[in-house]
């Protein structure tokens, strides 16, 4: 195999699969450059440097070459972190539609990919300290729409799609465009949806608050229903996708 221009990255794998005899084909998240696919050859052969190190949630520090193809060809790798250690299957298995989002996600520009990354390993690193259903959904969906709200896709719903102004009494979504208005100019109200100033002061925290500080939040009931309600609302208008077109019925942890 020829090498092409030698490249460092350093990021979490989001997806590995076996590829041929004795490959691997691995997608790396990294926080220069977003997404990367990759390519290790014969890792899976029993003398392997590269066998056990490309599992699905190891981060990971390597040198790549940049080949024809848009692979990049695995030629030295390092593990930094093993994330799946220690954790039971039935944890695991709730985070595939995270991985999924995260894998169909774009990364455009080096300071949002920065931010997004920062805020996955956070997600990560927690998982070791509270597998908690409730707490994982609650980080899950506050990292959609904090996702969402970074790359620009959904405007910040403290202020008015409209008229600019803050909202300050509730937030009502247009239910056939998306947008995020104040009661005031929520006209017609029949296209709208309307939530009171306490789940809207909610919201806006969410969104202000920073990620490590979102985990020792004691969230309601209601509150983690709105959260799952306005990611799937946020999604449908934003992206034509809701939560549940990101579940996943293969298993990227396959070796």
């Amino acid at each position: 195999m020829k090498s092409g221009r030698k490249i460092h990255l350093e990021g979490i794998i989001v997806y590995s699969m076996n590829y041929a005899e004795s490959h691997k084909i691995f997608r790396i998240f990294t926080p220069d450059h977003g997404i990367v696919p990759a390519m290790a050859y014969g890792a899976r052969k029993m003398k392997s440097k590269f066998r056990g190190k490309l599992e699905t949630l190891n981060w990971v520090e390597g040198s790549f070459s940049i080949g024809k193809n848009s692979f990049y060809i695995l030629e030295e790798v390092e593990i930094k972190v093993v994330f799946t250690s220690g954790l039971s299957y039935e944890v695991i298995w709730k985070i595939f539609p995270f991985l999924k989002f995260i894998n169909l996600s774009f990364f455009e520009k080096k300071e949002e990919n920065i931010k997004i990354f920062q805020m996955f390993a956070v997600f990560l690193k927690q998982l070791d300290k509270d597998t908690d259903e409730k707490k994982m959904n609650l980080l899950i969906y506050s990292f959609v729409i904090k996702y969402l709200i970074i790359h620009s896709i959904v405007k910040n719903p403290k202020y008015c799609s409209l008229c600019g102004e803050e909202n300050q009494s509730g937030i009502a979504w247009n239910i056939k465009n998306g947008m995020t208005v104040c009661k005031k100019c929520a006209v017609p109200e029949s296209i709208y949806r309307f939530f009171d100033q306490n789940l809207k002061e909610f919201l806006i925290k969410i969104i202000y608050s920073k990620f490590e500080e979102i985990i020792y939040l004691i969230v309601k009931d209601d509150e983690l229903e709105f959260l799952r309600e306005t990611v799937d609302f946020l999604l449908f208008h934003h992206l034509n996708k809701k939560w549940e077109d990101f579940e996943i019925n293969e298993n990227p942890f396959n070796s």
